[in-house]
């Protein structure tokens, strides 16, 4: 294993920022952040980028760290709306992939104890479609962004710093298994519930930070 440091990707007038994640909150959190710095997500699992070859062709295999890719997902309007505001067109996309949308409650049948619920005129809509496509969707549209580049199969193992002010990240090649730094104004972790960013902290020096579970 060899450890070495990887320049900042930004030049030198521009700030840097690192996303530990390329799921769907590490895309949006590099969405947004393109508008202000040169963004570089990384992410354990080889992420397919190349599109579909023709519309409604299968798409590119779940990544591996995609829980339940297979299943049928639903995203509400309000969730639909906010990502649409991060990436315009991202709706469509998914449509476009085999996505459907579905009116509420038009398109809704309930059976309550009252009896069947009454539909009247569309309030809100869900985008049904497996969570995969939903991945993909945004995965696309997200690195076809000029500031934004994904170090695929590569994981975060430390945080770069010290206790005044965190540096950048330290992240490993899964292959290789080489250790290189990568240096950042601004690093997020966006790994989810493996995120090692207790420990993290820990070897920084910090106290722990309070957390709260549902």
């Amino acid at each position: 294993m060899t450890n070495r440091r990887v320049p900042r990707a930004s030049s030198a007038h521009s700030p840097a920022a690192v996303v530990l994640g390329g799921g769907l909150t590490g895309m949006l959190a590099a969405a947004v952040l393109a508008d202000h710095a040169e963004v570089q997500i990384v992410e354990r699992d080889l992420l397919a980028t190349a599109p579909p070859p023709a519309p409604r062709s299968p798409l590119p295999a779940p990544r591996k760290g995609l829980l339940q890719a297979q299943h049928a997902h639903l995203l509400w309007s309000g969730g639909a709306r906010t990502v649409e505001s991060l990436l315009p067109g991202i709706t469509q996309r998914w449509l476009a992939a085999g996505a459907r949308r579905i009116p509420l409650p038009t398109g809704l049948v309930s059976l309550t104890a009252a009896g069947w619920l009454r539909r009247w005129p569309e309030m809100q809509y869900l985008i049904a479609c497996s969570p995969d496509l939903l991945d993909w969707g945004v995965r696309r549209q997200v690195l076809a962004h000029p500031r934004i580049r994904v170090l695929s199969g590569t994981e975060p193992v430390g945080l770069s710093g010290s206790a005044d002010h965190v540096t950048g990240a330290e992240v490993r090649d899964t292959a290789t298994r080489d250790v290189r730094q990568l240096d950042a104004d601004l690093v997020i972790d966006a790994t989810g519930r493996g995120s090692a960013a207790a420990a993290w902290w820990d070897a920084l020096g910090l106290p722990p930070v309070p957390e709260e579970h549902v």
